[in-house]
């Protein structure tokens, strides 16, 4: 990005007009908080994607906008889409990013004919490449899942063909004080910091942490109870206060917290899903309960050290789950003979969405 970044981020001084041409009528993609478009660069005649974040969408949050491009900003990886340049106006936020052509994950994962767990290697690879790095420079993405992994190219003939790039930092988090820096794929001077914490309550709940799936849980029950108990206090107005001071402790705020290892859990959900087509877990208790298994048919050829691997990054405990660093030197990922090339019994239809046929909109509090 020509703007560079302090306390606060610094948007282009250029209009984006200035610099791109707004191709309106090539949509990529739009979603509850933003559109995206294809773009071209006026000077490099180069193809971009710009994502569109209205002002009067009622979604809309300047501060979230600032942390998106704080946390996108800083980040150089093949297999992370690039930030190119942000621009803000009154009416809305323009973010300029390299474009992918090859649709996402869930959509290769639908639609391709021929899927094998030599290629659930590859992408998870890329993946956790991506991610070990990107916590080395203090962000936690927060929202990995298929829809945001973006396939370079749709032509089996491309080399870009098998290339993934994480995409949308939305919900990440940028560390202000880390200061690590990454010097090649695992490699640091010294050991990354990654002890920072989080408190917000975010993601898809199909691919979310247990950690973050039990606050959620109790963060809704405790509003339940204060809206039962403000019934009740409005039902009987001659009631004495004290019992709704006997119960103050109940009604305060969450002090819990977690790490940026939900995103290793988050990937090991995205491997589990390249490999059978299922999600694991159907509820919100399954997956606060964390407990994994691989029966059907769909894990028949399956590897046994790729059942490992998902096993070791959907550790239930955060404090002793692997870093994505620990999980790059697996063996199912540096010993290609671990693996098979057989094609996938993915799952389809129902299954696609949800364990055992189940939807995934079971997951309501």
């Amino acid at each position: 990005m020509g703007a560079g970044m302090g306390k606060q981020v610094f948007f282009e001084k250029e209009t984006l007009d200035d610099r791109y041409v707004v191709l309106e009528d090539e949509g990529l993609g739009s979603g509850k908080y933003a559109s995206c478009v294809k773009g071209v660069c006026k000077r490099s005649q180069k193809d971009v994607a710009i994502k569109i974040l209205m002002r009067a969408n009622p979604c809309y949050n300047q501060d979230r906008v600032v942390c998106e491009v704080a946390a996108h900003a800083g980040l150089s990886h093949p297999n992370i889409i690039s930030l190119e340049a942000a621009f803000d106006t009154s009416v809305a936020t323009h973010l300029v990013m390299e474009v992918a052509m090859g649709g996402d994950l869930s959509h290769r994962l639908t639609e391709s004919s021929f899927f094998t767990e030599s290629d659930a290697a590859k992408i998870v690879g890329q993946l956790v490449g991506a991610v070990a790095y990107m916590h080395s420079m203090g962000v936690a993405h927060r929202d990995i899942k298929p829809a945001n992994v973006l396939m370079m190219s749709d032509d089996p003939c491309s080399p870009e063909y098998d290339t993934v790039k994480l995409c949308d930092f939305g919900l990440a988090y940028k560390n202000r004080g880390n200061t690590q820096k990454f010097s090649g794929f695992g490699l640091w001077a010294n050991e990354p910091d990654l002890s920072f914490t989080m408190r917000t309550m975010c993601g898809s709940p199909t691919y979310m942490a247990p950690e973050i799936a039990s606050m959620v849980i109790k963060h809704q029950q405790m509003k339940k109870r204060r809206q039962e108990a403000k019934n009740r206090e409005s039902s009987s107005p001659s009631r004495t206060s004290s019992a709704a001071t006997w119960n103050s402790s109940q009604w305060e705020d969450l002090e819990e917290t977690y790490k940026c290892s939900c995103d290793v859990w988050s990937l090991g959900v995205v491997l589990y899903v390249c490999l059978s087509g299922v999600q694991p877990f159907a509820s919100w208790g399954d997956l606060v309960r964390g407990e994994v298994d691989f029966a059907g048919p769909e894990w028949d050829i399956v590897s046994r050290r790729a059942m490992e691997f998902v096993f070791k990054a959907l550790t239930r405990k955060p404090t002793v789950r692997p870093t994505a660093s620990d999980l790059m030197k697996h063996r199912w990922l540096t010993e290609s003979e671990t693996y098979t090339d057989k094609k996938l019994k993915l799952a389809t239809g129902e299954k696609m969405r949800g364990k055992a046929g189940k939807k995934s909109s079971v997951f309501r509090v």
